[in-house]
């Protein structure tokens, strides 16, 4: 019997090695429930797949590796980590293995960022114009990672002190205010705008139509500057404006978005941009709770 034994403690020490090493996901919050994996299909994208465990409360490995469609110069594809996290759990109270492992598990167990809201796009700078992007969402007060992509934002980066022209994507946590595109509404929860001949987005600070979609036929034209939308393909196919600057000041920047992007685009003026599979997934489930977390790193 004891030597039985200490093969069993062998087997179980090496399972949780094993384990920590590829990845481990997490059910209900008492960690009974079933988990959802992210698997790689025949097109190249990732898609959620339950994963249930034959003992209770028991880990298992799920994390698989997968390369973004659209994948833009200078980034490549992520590894999905397939884990899940408590709802507004504080960071020091999770699980020792996802709190080593989980991507971005400090921005979905911050309670000022995660309370209120079921949805969280979280955007980190991976040096020069290229980023991560990960979408996040809350079901029975678990998160779980629905997908993450390579994509870029500004040609210059980011900052803390966004100024209309200089080519950097403003930091911060934002909510959308708008959805848009040039292509037939995808079946949006907010209203779509489909984009028209005559839609222009004003970015000339002196306008009184400063960071404002308009449309040239009913306004009067005060500006020197601004978007001929429906020029901007396929990058506006489809696009969620962001509430920066909603308030308009003048020089503060203007027109930032999250859209669509294309292989080799190096950069935006500001806007984050991701494949365009992933942003028509985004933009057909975000309501005004979902927010965007802009990061550094």
């Amino acid at each position: 019997m004891k030597r039985r034994n200490r093969k069993k403690a062998v087997f179980f020490i090496a399972a949780a090695i094993l384990a920590a090493a590829a990845g481990i996901s997490y059910g209900a919050e008492d960690g009974t429930g079933p988990g959802m994996g992210l698997v790689r299909t025949e097109d190249g994208r990732t898609e959620r797949e339950e994963i249930t465990g034959e003992t209770a409360g028991t880990p298992e490995v799920a994390g698989t590796t997968a390369e973004a469609p659209g994948e833009t110069s200078g980034t490549s594809g992520e590894t999905a980590a397939a884990f899940e996290v408590p709802a507004g759990t504080a960071g020091g109270e999770l699980p020792a293995a996802v709190l080593e492992y989980l991507p971005d598990r400090d921005v979905l167990s911050d309670p000022e960022i995660a309370a209120d809201t079921d949805q969280i796009i979280v955007v980190r700078g991976q040096g020069g114009a290229s980023v991560r992007a990960a979408y996040y969402q809350e079901s029975d007060s678990v998160w779980s990672q629905v997908f993450e992509t390579s994509g870029v934002w500004g040609l210059n980066g980011c900052s803390a002190e966004k100024r209309e022209g200089d080519k950097k994507t403003p930091v911060g946590v934002y909510r959308f205010n708008m959805a848009f595109g040039i292509l037939d509404d995808p079946g949006t929860v907010f209203p779509y705008h489909k984009v028209r001949e005559t839609d222009y987005w004003v970015d000339d600070p002196d306008s009184v139509w400063y960071n404002r979609m308009v449309d040239a036929s009913q306004v009067e034209k005060d500006w020197d500057s601004a978007e001929h939308l429906i020029e901007v393909d396929p990058y506006y196919n489809y696009a969620l404006s962001l509430t920066y600057n909603e308030e308009a000041v003048p020089g503060k920047g203007s027109a930032i978005f999250l859209h669509c992007t294309t292989e080799g685009y190096a950069g935006s003026s500001g806007c984050i941009c991701i494949p365009e599979p992933e942003m028509k997934q985004i933009i057909r489930q975000a309501d005004e709770k979902t927010k965007i977390v802009i990061l550094e790193s």
